[in-house]
């Protein structure tokens, strides 16, 4: 029997992240593992070491200005600190009492730009452009984290363009509770782009990160943009949009709901969706799909089975034929059974994602 192929330093390290709302680091610290490796992550020599000792690394980050602490305990602890720590963007120290001293000194919340708003529980949002180099610095260090947390997450490159980047943030009694990255850009008409999203572990699942995109959503319209895109979504942003999308498209969902989702939407509706939205041309068809599907699952019970049965399988044909247009790259070369069979594998994936949307809704 060969052996195991060798695993990398990610999967040998206990790494933990660790959030506190005092530089004191041994206080009020929630703790969270990391949910993806970053890139950098990869050392044998470390790897190896982990795995014949008991080494934990910590990354604690503090909340009011995301300064990074290192540290970690086991043998070969300073080559694990030098892989994990070394290539983050947004620095790092391993001296509690220097990240204690650059945490008080911080004030990072002023750095964020005026408030925007105010969300349920009373935390306040702000943005900025990222034009001054101490904002720059904080977003960096804000990335320190999200490399950890957010699925195929990289540092932006600001560049000369600092005033189309923008900064969304919330805070509640000075500690960070969120924070997301924006690009404006023209091709060719306005659009913003949501880059980076982060909701603080801890803070999550309270309604929080719908508040903050549709604050996104708000500032955008105000700046006169007409589109408000995602880059390259991981599965929970996804859900997330897809959940304000179809709180927000009260007009679309009314006109689904009123055919019981057997017919498509008018032409009309769907542009004035999209338009009042600022959606995507693919998260539109999406929103469509989601609510259709929605609007068919609530009229089966009450529909005669062969209708209902035909309805639904009308809806399929037309989200499959979307699916492989979407994905040509990925399915034209395979042989036609292995195409079906996936094919039917996404559809499957996306229908138990427009359910669960839908059941947001319901509640």
């Amino acid at each position: 029997m060969a052996d195991a192929p060798p695993r990398g330093v990610a999967d040998a390290l206990d790494i933990q992240l660790g959030f506190c709302r005092s530089p004191d680091a041994d206080a009020d610290v929630l703790w969270a593992a990391p949910s993806f490796a970053p890139d950098h992550v990869d050392d044998g020599a470390v790897a190896e070491a982990a795995r014949s000792s008991a080494l934990r690394v910590e990354l604690l980050f503090d909340r009011g200005s995301m300064h990074t602490l290192c540290r970690a305990r086991g043998a070969g602890a300073a080559d694990a600190i030098r892989t994990v720590a070394e290539p983050l963007p947004g620095g790092y120290t391993t001296d509690l009492a220097e990240w204690a001293r650059r945490a008080a000194e911080s004030d990072a919340e002023a750095l964020c730009g005026a408030a925007t708003g105010t969300l349920r529980d009373g935390s306040c949002v702000r943005r900025v452009d990222l034009t001054r180099a101490e904002t720059v610095a904080f977003v960096m260090r804000l990335t320190n984290a999200m490399l950890w947390l957010i699925d195929g997450c990289t540092a932006i490159e600001i560049g000369p363009d600092g005033a189309r980047w923008h900064l969304f943030s919330v805070w509640r009694d000075g500690a960070l509770v969120a924070g997301a990255t924006c690009f404006s850009f023209v091709v060719p008409v306005r659009r913003m782009r949501v880059c980076q999203f982060l909701v603080i572990p801890g803070e999550q699942r309270r309604g929080v990160g719908a508040q903050l995109l549709a604050a996104i959503y708000e500032a955008a319209r105000s700046d006169g943009a007409m589109e408000v895109n995602v880059e390259d979504p991981c599965a929970g942003f996804r859900a997330l949009r897809d959940a304000v999308d179809a709180t927000r498209a009260r007009a679309l969902r009314a006109a689904i709901d009123a055919s019981g989702g057997a017919a498509a939407p008018s032409m009309a509706d769907v542009a004035a969706a999209k338009k009042e939205l600022l959606l995507s041309n693919e998260q539109t068809q999406r929103l469509v799909e989601i609510l259709r599907l929605r609007a068919l699952d609530a009229g089966a019970a009450g529909a005669p089975a062969a209708a209902s049965d035909d309805a639904l399988t009308a809806f399929r044909v037309g989200c499959k034929r979307r699916l492989l247009k979407a994905n040509d790259e990925t399915l034209a070369h395979l042989p036609a059974d292995e195409r079906k069979r996936k094919l039917g594998e996404m559809f499957d994936e996306a229908a138990d994602e427009y359910r669960r949307c839908a059941r947001k809704l319901a509640d």
